[in-house]
């Protein structure tokens, strides 16, 4: 009985067995046949796209190594050449730079013939100028020179002449509108017609007249008929009406002496030196004897009592073949006269 208890437990384990093993084959293949049959999502078409394209990268334009340029020295410029005469307190500066030595003795030996060899300073010097540019069809820039340098004397104290290649300058003060009309033609003229001119010349405005101190009695005089008296010539410089610092001394003193002689007449002869023709010369004279005349009505001293007189050069008190000479001959006499004396 056991035995076949047991068999048929065998079989009945069996028969499980088999059919278990068949629902896992079916169930095997339904799970195998529904995967086939389940249609696969569609795919969709990506397009195929380059990657993003780069900006471009600047290209810097193609710079070309150059070598630096030689540095060529520049030449430097060289200035033309130049005077300057001051005159202050009677004495004239010579300074500027000249080509040569030879300029240099040229224009050294007619200062001292217009000024007077202990009247001016010598501060010129020699260097590299430029001679060539100030060349003009009259003559070379020494000879020019040499004709203007007079000037600084007619424009009065304090004057100043410059001369820069072929430009020059005058500036300075006169006596009256007709002294500074004569000068600046003058200088003009000396210029010529290549060479720059400026000029600033103003007339001197005379004091207000001072009044008349209390008269004495009868004044007592020295008189004179031919020449002036001692003390009483007064120095022009040369070419010019302009009086110079001694002479002004003179006038000074003798205004003093005539506001104490209120009687008392003067007469002014003017003079020159030989240089220059007779008619400038005349006409020097008389522009000289006209400047003491003005000095003595500006400082009060009555226009009738004064009377004035032109010699030209024909008159001479000195040598007109040396530079002392000549300076002395550059003057005004001025003869002083009593009232009494005059009536005798």
């Amino acid at each position: 009985m056991r035995e076949r208890l047991g068999i048929a437990a065998g079989i009945l384990g069996f028969i499980v067995l088999s059919w278990l093993c068949g629902q896992h084959d079916v169930l095997s293949q339904s799970m195998t046949d529904k995967t086939a049959t389940v249609p696969a999502p569609p795919s969709v078409a990506v397009p195929e796209t380059s990657p993003p394209a780069e900006a471009p990268t600047p290209v810097s334009p193609a710079v070309t190594e150059t070598a630096p340029s030689p540095v060529v020295p520049t030449a430097p410029q060289i200035p033309p050449p130049s005077l300057e005469a001051r005159l202050e307190n009677g004495i004239v500066t010579l300074s500027g730079v000249v080509p040569d030595e030879n300029t240099k003795t040229k224009i050294l030996t007619r200062a001292t013939e217009v000024y007077g060899a202990e009247k001016f300073t010598d501060n010129l010097k020699v260097g590299n100028i430029a001679a060539d540019a100030v060349s003009f069809e009259s003559g070379d820039w020494t000879t020019r020179v040499l004709a203007l340098l007079p000037f600084v004397n007619r424009a009065g104290e304090n004057s100043k002449l410059t001369i820069s290649g072929n430009t020059v300058a005058l500036i300075g003060q006169v006596g009256s509108e007709e002294t500074r009309a004569a000068l600046r033609q003058a200088l003009s003229s000396a210029a010529g017609d290549t060479w720059n001119v400026a000029e600033s010349i103003i007339v001197e405005a005379s004091p207000s007249p001072s009044p008349s101190p209390p008269t004495t009695s009868e004044a007592k005089l020295q008189p004179t008929t031919d020449h002036a008296p001692e003390g009483k010539i007064v120095e022009f410089f040369m070419g010019s009406d302009v009086i110079t610092p001694k002479g002004r001394a003179v006038l000074h003193s003798l205004v003093a002496l005539l506001r104490r002689s209120p009687d008392a007449q003067i007469e002014i002869a003017g003079h020159t030196d030989n240089v220059g023709t007779e008619e400038y010369n005349q006409a020097l004279s008389q522009r000289r004897a006209d400047g003491v005349r003005r000095y003595f009505i500006g400082r009060g001293i009555a226009a009738d009592r004064i009377t004035t007189q032109a010699y030209g050069s024909a008159r001479p008190v000195a040598d007109n073949s040396t530079v002392e000479g000549r300076w002395r001959n550059r003057r005004a006499e001025i003869v002083i006269r009593s009232a009494a004396i005059a009536g005798n």
